[in-house]
């Protein structure tokens, strides 16, 4: 574990930008901004190690034990909820604001709020002995094409997770799709450029168009079967209320006994903890509508109407604002059952190269059931080239005879 974790703060490490060199403390912002990148690189890359030729800067004092504790923050763990039909809703009026508009428009806390009502309606649901969720990620990178015009091209993962119903077992593997062109404007710019199938990306990687196959698997008893999220453990996980103030406090309480930061970044991890339980993780129904009703308490949430994702699929949505200012995370909703479509990290403001609106990264949810299928897996295994001493499991595992994903 501690290999693992100097490895991740040599990473982020790496990855601080140059304001950030020196013995100083940050200054709010630049902190803000320092702790949405580690958390960033962590959630969109789980199981996943980046490495990095940029110059390695450190900085002693508040930054590197801090960002250490955030990481956990945006590790993904499998959550299930008990068996028991749950706690449900708080009773009496919603927390927070009352019902209204801001200037004549939904805000956004209304359109939270019901989604989880619309996760309520849905009753009778049949258990299974595994609950299965997978989610296709994209994180997209600014490239040099024909005579020095930059196009943007999708680098492409897939992740499924598998909880067991009666148990606190989890399983995960993660898959990686290949990078391709963004649009059809960037596959136009692609094949002016001769249809590379590499490519050079800031602080030293690369990225390739060919679908890499199986990065990484975990079973249970392996070396992620301990990872926290925030404060909270995967024990603790089982055991989380689900009506909204009761988790919220919750959160927060074990945050701020947990990393003791200040006022603004517990802020931030508590609202990052919550998005996981939303969207990011099967958490059961119960578990996330509670997690809606406590983000809707979320400071600058607001309604973006009728909006789509990634995929095209139309739904609800809701900005939520991100760390350090330059993006927001918008998450979509089914409009009819309440489920979560997928989420859009979209740029508020012109920055490295990406104009206001576009979208730097995001995630699509594909498959969220109850099933009797057990995993396809049962042991660690991770691809050495992406994890050259072994990955997130046992460091001694060697590779499957096969290792498609089916």
């Amino acid at each position: 574990m501690r290999q693992r974790e100097r490895k991740v703060m040599a990473r982020l490490t790496a990855a601080r930008p140059p304001e950030l060199a020196g013995d100083a403390a940050p200054e709010p912002a630049v902190r803000r901004r320092e702790l949405a990148q580690a958390l960033r690189r962590t959630s969109d890359h789980q199981g996943v190690e980046v490495t990095s030729n940029a110059p390695r800067r450190g900085r002693r004092g508040w930054g590197a034990g801090l960002v250490s504790a955030a990481v956990a923050a945006a590790v993904a763990v499998a959550v299930l909820p008990a068996d028991g039909s749950g706690s449900g809703a708080d009773p009496g009026a919603r927390p927070g604001a009352g019902p209204g508009t801001e200037d004549g428009a939904e805000v956004g806390n209304d359109v939270l709020l019901a989604a989880a009502a619309a996760l309520e309606r849905v009753r009778g649901e049949r258990r299974g002995a595994y609950w299965f969720q997978e989610e296709s990620r994209g994180e997209l990178h600014r490239v040099t094409g024909a005579g020095g015009t930059p196009y943007v091209v999708d680098e492409r993962t897939t992740t499924r997770r598998w909880v067991a119903r009666t148990k606190e077992d989890h399983w995960s593997d993660q898959t990686d799709m290949g990078t391709r062109p963004a649009t059809a404007q960037d596959a136009r710019a692609w094949r002016a450029a001769g249809s590379p199938r590499t490519w050079k990306v800031p602080g030293g990687g690369s990225l390739r168009h060919r679908a890499g196959g199986l990065l990484q698997r975990d079973a249970p008893g392996g070396g992620w079967d301990v990872e926290p999220i925030g404060a909270l453990g995967p024990g603790d996980l089982r055991d989380l209320p689900t009506q909204a103030g009761a988790l919220l406090e919750r959160v927060r309480a074990a945050t701020k006994q947990k990393y003791r930061a200040p006022d603004d970044v517990v802020s931030w991890i508590v609202t990052t903890t919550l998005v996981n339980l939303a969207v990011h993780l099967p958490s059961g129904t119960e578990l996330r509508a509670a997690a809606y009703r406590a983000l809707a308490e979320s400071p600058g949430v607001r309604s973006l109407g009728a909006v789509k994702d990634r995929s095209g699929r139309p739904g609800r949505g809701v900005a939520v604002p991100e760390s350090g200012g330059l993006t927001e995370l918008r998450i979509v909703f089914d409009a009819k059952t309440g489920a979560p479509l997928g989420t859009l990290t979209v740029a508020v403001r012109d920055h490295d190269g990406w104009a206001k609106g576009a979208v730097v990264r995001y995630t699509t949810s594909v498959a969220q059931r109850w099933t009797d299928t057990a995993p396809p897996f049962d042991d660690d295994w991770s691809d050495r080239a992406a994890f050259p001493t072994g990955g997130p499991g046992r460091p001694d595992v060697t590779a499957p005879a096969a290792s498609s994903v089916d």
